[in-house]
């Protein structure tokens, strides 16, 4: 409650009293909001794992991020794209099949050593790490 104690003789003392929400309207439309949410990150979740069994050569103990998952299959999509086109031009099909070019955590670590050994890379800083823009200058490579 606030309390308005006003100089002037006219005027009352006002007391203004703040509505307390109604106990059932906003906690449904909450939980309405909630279900409407996980329904949304459940449908993103299913086509994002669609997607990735239609990327091949995968191992199928790799777990994908949704930003890996979404490079390789642009890349997959690039790589078929190319394979039309000569195919169009009635050239045999030269192409290799699709490599999904993944880097092991060791190899990342060793060529983020012999980056800093040659002064490539800047020393880490403190605070945020950084790291999905690290994660996402090694995609662009």
């Amino acid at each position: 409650m606030l309390r308005n104690d006003s100089v002037d003789e006219s005027s009352e003392d006002t007391i203004i009293e703040r509505e307390e929400p109604s106990d059932d309207n906003p906690p449904k439309q909450r939980n309405l909001a909630n279900r409407k949410e996980r329904k949304r990150t459940q449908t993103m979740n299913s086509a994002f794992e669609d997607l990735r069994q239609h990327i091949p050569n995968v191992p199928v103990d790799t777990k994908l991020s949704k930003i890996k998952t979404l490079r390789l299959a642009i890349s997959y999509i690039r790589y078929l794209m190319e394979v039309l086109e000569e195919s169009k031009d009635g050239k045999p099909c030269t192409k290799k099949s699709f490599v999904v070019e993944m880097a092991l955590q060791s190899d990342m670590k060793e060529r983020r050593r012999r980056d800093q050994s040659s002064g490539e890379l800047a020393p880490r800083k403190r605070g945020r790490t950084g790291w999905p823009q690290q994660v996402w200058a090694m995609e662009l490579r």
